[in-house]
């Protein structure tokens, strides 16, 4: 009898020392390399709609290669299909007339150049209440990654679904801003030749919001929602510089959407703790047909579309961001090898002035247009 106690003992003790061991774990990740993506959603908007094909390299990676030359038919539940174009490497348009019915389900269909056929579910394009409101506060926060204090506007919306049922939304963000040039310049020296010239000192510039917000009501009596956080906008670039609009479109999911953008967003929070929750590659509704055991990522949707916009201004005494280095300097107190290097010049009966930088005077130069956008304020 004592014999089995010392031997159930040490059998004890070497299972604590076992659960006490960490094991380096080497996941089986060539599997995931060069898997096909498959993202894209058609609205109830007048066309044209995006599907980007791409292929993945490496399963943490952050780049991937675009799906060329595919062949990419979109069909709803009543047999009628279109043909999608490819404008760009792996970017695929439905024609510009194109509009989603509310109550339609759709497929998209994609044949690759190998001749491998792709599917996703029958899709259906369900209603989306209307944005309520979209509204701001300035507030001062501090950046995550600097422990700085900054300045800026947080934006948050309202929505009021009590009149449907729908439970999952989704919202995808893009901003605009104004970009005046601080100097009104006439001329460019070129090193040899003055050049009357004038350059274009107003414009725009756009980009997406790269942030995946999505909510759900299940938890709530009421079916809306009411100061959702969206983004947050600092006086510490450009961007306010003079004035912002945020157009925000807001989409309706399917649970199952709901959940691959879900686990979307788990991934990208990820920081690297023991106790994380490892990352994953998020199956969509897209499959295989000739081999269904392979892996697709990726997800085609479908849902009607509510917008709205806001804009804001430059809160009154901010310095406009970005031309705090942009030097000027009296012409006539200029060296002789200064006036032989090229500048730009005003010149006029009050006075005279030399930028260096074409960033200063040219507001196409980092990529604006001058172009004013639809529905500017």
């Amino acid at each position: 009898m004592q014999v089995i106690k010392t031997w159930i003992k040490w059998v004890g003790l070497f299972c604590i020392f076992l659960q006490s061991c960490i094991y380096e774990y080497n996941p089986e990740l060539s599997k995931y390399n060069d898997l096909l993506v498959v993202y894209g959603m058609i609205t109830n908007a007048k066309g044209p709609h995006e599907i980007n094909l791409t292929r993945t390299t490496t399963v943490y990676g952050n780049k991937s290669q675009p799906e060329t030359n595919a062949n990419v038919t979109i069909t709803d539940d009543k047999g009628n299909s279109i043909k999608l174009i490819e404008k760009g490497k792996g970017n695929y348009f439905t024609p510009d007339n194109f509009v989603g019915i509310i109550g339609d389900s759709y497929k998209i269909s994609i044949t690759i150049s190998n001749g491998k056929h792709y599917e996703s579910d029958f899709v259906k394009m369900v209603d989306v209440p209307q944005i309520k409101d979209v509204t701001t506060e300035y507030q001062t926060k501090m950046d995550s990654k600097t422990g700085a204090e900054l300045k800026g506007y947080q934006f948050y919306i309202d929505v009021d679904g009590s009149a449907g049922a729908q439970k999952y939304y989704r919202w995808e963000m893009e901003e605009t801003w104004e970009i005046s040039m601080p100097y009104n310049i006439n001329f460019y020296w070129n090193g040899d030749t003055l050049v009357e010239k004038t350059f274009p000192k107003r414009c725009w510039r756009h980009a997406k919001v790269n942030e995946i917000i999505i909510a759900n009501t299940l938890d709530y009596q009421s079916n809306t929602i009411k100061k959702l956080p969206l983004n947050y906008t600092t006086t510490e670039t450009e961007r306010l510089s003079i004035k912002y609009r945020l157009w925000v479109n807001q989409y309706a999911l399917s649970e199952k959407s709901y959940l691959y953008w879900k686990g979307q967003v788990e991934n990208s929070q990820q920081q690297g703790s023991l106790y994380d929750k490892q990352p994953y590659q998020v199956i969509g509704n897209i499959k295989c047909i000739d081999n269904p055991s392979e892996i697709v990522l990726g997800i085609f949707e479908a849902s009607a579309i509510s917008s709205k916009q806001v804009f804001i201004k430059r809160p009154q005494g901010n310095i406009p961001y970005g031309f705090e280095t942009c030097e000027s300097f009296q012409y006539s107190a200029l060296s002789d090898i200064e006036k032989r290097m090229p500048y730009y010049a005003s010149f006029s009966l009050l006075d005279s002035i030399i930028v260096r930088s074409k960033n200063c005077v040219d507001c196409t130069a980092t990529g604006s247009i001058p172009t004013m956008p639809d529905n500017w304020e």
